[in-house]
């Protein structure tokens, strides 16, 4: 294809033709060779939406003019392809239009101005394919769209197609000449002075042309100094042999040097297995100690559950009816702070099971099927708040531990339905896509919202709310927070109050 184009453009172009010329050619070959295909993609789409009226044959038939166009330069008239080309287009045009309104029933008004804008548009071709110092032919190729242009009423009306021939009743067409004369005036002053700057320019180019041949020529000169010279440094080449034995000598105290680093270097090596192996005897009791506090946390909460549960099966054994007022409100604080106690207790034993669930083995999870469980555990709060939940899931199934996925969707869900704005139907969005090799869930409502410069640096803390309206114990985003922490990811929160929140949740693939 691109051979072909190229063969196409280059007809008509020599050797012996100066650089100029050149390239008018190939633009008048590329500029005709583009109106060629421009032409019969008209001729389809004029097929296409009005069948196969005489416009369709008109701009099919163009092709034989641009045609001529490169075979007049493959002939070597280049002048006259050229001519043709400029002439051609606007003549060309205004006959389509004539032939096209005289076989049309019903003439519409744009196509008064559609062919009139074309012929200006092809004012720009002389400007393109001419040098400004072919003054006659340039000009040629302006005046004839100019009288196209001005002439273009006077023709339709001799020929019976005027527009107030054709029924139509503007008053203010005529004033379309006026436009048209001034655009041609402006297409024309500019592309003048485009030309002109260029002819400037490559005239300057061609005065550094010759500044460079001088140049040159010095330079061929300095050639000739520098063989010169050249002579010179064979004559130092005694010396350099003198300075190469020197730095033999020096190569030999360097080689005395190295050896000397090797043994230092070993000597370090030494020392670093050594404070390898204390670093190993050291994170061994590290991990000693971690185990021993681990043990620690599940015996204190497991020995409080017992007295906290037979503390509150007593103070329900109470008959608060028979105790007085003073006592029956001192046993209801005492049922108060048991309950807390034992829901702390609860959430430090959730906590420490965290850890013993990272030891879990990773499984493939469908997150079609975690959002179902969830949905169906929600499905009260979802059916009393009519909240709509929208999945948007690209990738479906991968390696995690499920419990974590499972409690991070939960969280996130139910968090948002508790803190819904009671202005408008509860939406949360929950989407998965990859991105470089990392799982992206996003969690997004339109609730509450939190101020996160006021808030953003406790969100995660342990039994922190920041809506006093709504029931909660602050502990599920610190959950969240510390399963997506285990799993080796990262969390954004994205929240404005008033409008809604999203989380963002990065967890790496290659770690499952």
């Amino acid at each position: 294809m691109k051979d072909t184009w190229r063969r196409i453009t280059t007809s008509g172009i020599h050797e012996s033709q100066d650089t100029v010329l050149k390239r008018n050619i190939v633009l008048t070959n590329s500029l005709a060779l583009i109106l060629l295909m421009l032409s019969l993609v008209l001729a389809m789409l004029i097929l296409i939406y009005f069948g196969p009226v005489i416009s369709c044959a008109m701009a099919a038939s163009s092709v034989l003019l641009y045609s001529g166009v490169i075979m007049l330069n493959r002939a070597g008239h280049i002048n006259a392809g050229r001519m043709l080309l400029a002439i051609g287009v606007p003549v060309w045009t205004l006959s389509t239009a004539l032939v096209s309104k005289s076989f049309d029933l019903f003439i519409e008004e744009f196509e008064f101005f559609d062919t009139r804008l074309i012929i200006l548009s092809s004012t720009v071709l002389p400007m393109v394919i001419f040098d400004i110092r072919e003054r006659k032919r340039l000009w040629a190729g302006l005046f004839a769209c100019f009288a196209i242009l001005v002439l273009y009423d006077p023709i339709h009306n001799m020929f019976g197609v005027g527009y107030f021939q054709a029924g139509l009743s503007s008053l203010n067409y005529p004033f379309i000449n006026i436009i048209g004369v001034l655009c041609w005036a402006l297409i024309t002053g500019s592309m003048y002075t485009l030309k002109y700057q260029i002819l400037k320019h490559e005239q300057a180019l061609e005065h550094n042309n010759h500044t460079l041949l001088a140049k040159n020529n010095e330079l061929s000169s300095l050639y000739n100094e520098i063989e010169a010279q050249n002579e010179e440094i064979l004559a130092q080449t005694e010396e350099i042999v003198e300075k190469r034995d020197q730095m033999q000598q020096a190569h030999t105290i360097i080689m005395m040097q190295k050896e000397q680093l090797q043994k230092e270097n070993k000597n370090l090596q030494e020392e670093l297995v050594e404070n390898n192996v204390q670093l190993k005897q050291t994170n061994k009791e590290l991990l000693r100690h971690v185990q021993e506090l681990e043990q620690f946390s599940y015996t204190i909460s497991h020995n409080l559950r017992g007295p906290v549960a037979r503390l509150l099966g007593l103070t329900h054994l109470f008959e608060k009816e028979k105790v007085d007022n003073g006592n029956k409100e001192i046993i209801l604080h005492i049922e108060d702070s048991a309950k807390k106690l034992d829901q702390t207790l609860k959430d430090l034993t959730k906590i420490l099971e965290l850890r013993r669930d990272l030891l879990e083995k990773r499984e493939k999870v469908d997150l079609h099927d975690e959002m179902d469980r969830v949905k169906h555990m929600l499905a009260e709060k979802i059916e009393a708040t009519n909240t709509e939940i929208r999945e948007e899931i690209e990738i479906e199934k991968f390696y995690s531990i499920r419990g974590f996925i499972q409690s991070i969707l939960f969280n996130l869900i139910s968090n948002a339905i508790r803190y819904r704005s009671t202005e408008r139907k509860p939406l949360i969005t929950v989407s998965a896509t990859t991105q470089e090799e990392h799982l992206v869930l996003m969690v997004s409502d339109n609730g509450l919202g939190i101020d996160m410069e006021k808030y953003g640096a406790k969100l995660f803390d342990m039994y922190k709310t920041f809506h006093e309206h709504a029931k909660g114990r602050g502990l599920g985003l610190y959950l969240v927070r510390m399963q997506i922490d285990l799993l080796g990811g990262n969390l954004k929160v994205e929240s404005e109050p008033g409008v809604g929140t999203s989380f963002i949740i990065n967890l790496p693939l290659k770690a499952f």
